[in-house]
């Protein structure tokens, strides 16, 4: 019964001892769980050269937190976006660009490899220029999307699996917002044609809507 009692406590002592280290871990690295992961995230960079007239961009990301912000000194479109790779600094996505004179696209695939603890923070971040009406759409699985105030959209399209999408006085020519499970939240908008905002599971939050048709 001793050694039993022995045995038990010991156990006890090297769960909370490793309790403990885990903490200590996570107290060091901000209690961010990110240095649990085999993956990690390279920020990539585009910015629109002088003589591009980009006013339509198309994104498409797997896991990717999105925020769209409007900035009246910018010269051209910029985008941020996150490369998957493993420690090893070899990619496990595939981020491919495709430019014309006025549209822009980039999309990640996802490459096969072995991610046990992918749990990184993925962030996108657009930069618009004041200047111009654009048209984006961002399509992705799991992720939050915001969009700033500050500009205007010829046709705002953004749909996701899961996560919530939050816009901030929109003003756009067409605005769909749809996903499955999450909360929509519009604090302003004011759109000429339709504005569909749908959350197949979640809560829809809408506030000075001004549009020709609304579907939610």
């Amino acid at each position: 019964m001793q050694i039993l009692m022995k045995l038990l406590l010991g156990s006890a002592a090297a769960t909370l001892l490793g309790g403990v280290l885990f903490l200590v871990g996570c107290g060091a690295n901000g209690f961010s769980f990110d240095f649990l992961s085999n993956v990690q995230i390279e920020q990539k960079e585009y910015t629109e050269e002088v003589g591009k007239n980009i006013t339509e961009l198309s994104l498409a990301f797997e896991t990717t937190d999105v925020t769209v912000n409007f900035d009246e000194t910018a010269q051209g479109v910029h985008v941020s976006y996150p490369q998957r790779q493993n420690k090893k600094g070899e990619n496990i996505s595939e981020v491919t660009v495709t430019e014309t004179e006025n549209s822009l696209t980039i999309t990640e695939k996802l490459l096969p490899h072995l991610s046990i603890f992918d749990i990184n923070d993925k962030k996108l971040t657009v930069t618009l220029p004041t200047s111009k009406a654009y048209a984006l759409s961002f399509e992705g699985d799991t992720g939050d999307v915001t969009v700033n105030a500050g500009g205007s959209f010829s046709n705002l399209t953004v749909k996701i699996s899961t996560g919530d999408i939050s816009l901030s006085n929109a003003q756009a020519e067409q605005l769909s917002a749809t996903l499955s499970t999450g909360d929509i939240k519009v604090d302003g908008a004011t759109v000429v044609g339709d504005f569909t905002a749908k959350s197949t599971t979640g809560d829809t939050t809408l506030s000075s809507i001004t549009a020709s048709s609304l579907s939610v």
